[in-house]
This record gives structure tokens, C-alpha cells and sequence, in this order.
């Protein structure tokens, strides 16, 4: 029983470094190389596939200087509400 235990043990650490060392890395190679897709563009292909339409995947990417200065700003402040708050 003691080794059945251990066993899972192992796998569930394995598990969880597998899992927090894959995130840390997939974060690492987003920041330098670019994301062509994303989950949300595959929800809307779907969509328009069940609508019968063809699907039109259409983005362009802008350089940061091109942007408004509160774009970044708007995106943080969507994921995390209190940001402003904090920065206020």
C-alpha cells in the first residue's frame, strides 16, 4: 500500500512541475514570439461555420508607438478591475 501511495505521490508532483513549469515556459515564448491565434478566434470561426458563412480570420499587427498610450492600459485594467484603483 506504502508504495501504491508513494507512487502517486511522485505523479502528482511530476503533475504539478510539468504543469507550472510548461506555464512559465509558454509565458517566456510569448513574449518574444508572436500569436497568430487565439482561443477566441477559433470560437468565432466556429460560430461562423454554424452559421453557414465562411470563415473570415482577418488582424493586423500595429506597433506599439501606433497605439493609443491607454490602450495597454484598458487591456490591463480588463483583467485585473482593481489595477486602476491601486494605480488611483
Amino acid at each position: 500500500m506504502g508504495k501504491i501511495l508513494s507512487k502517486v505521490g511522485n505523479f502528482i508532483k511530476w503533475m504539478l512541475v510539468t504543469l507550472v513549469g510548461g506555464s512559465i515556459l509558454l509565458v517566456f515564448a510569448f513574449r518574444f514570439l508572436p500569436v497568430y491565434t487565439s482561443p477566441l478566434m477559433f470560437i468565432r470561426a466556429w460560430d461562423q461555420v454554424s452559421r453557414g458563412e465562411r470563415i473570415r480570420w482577418h488582424h493586423q499587427w500595429v506597433p506599439l508607438e501606433d497605439m493609443s498610450p491607454d490602450l495597454p492600459l484598458a487591456v490591463m485594467s480588463c483583467e485585473d478591475q482593481k489595477l486602476l484603483i491601486q494605480r488611483g
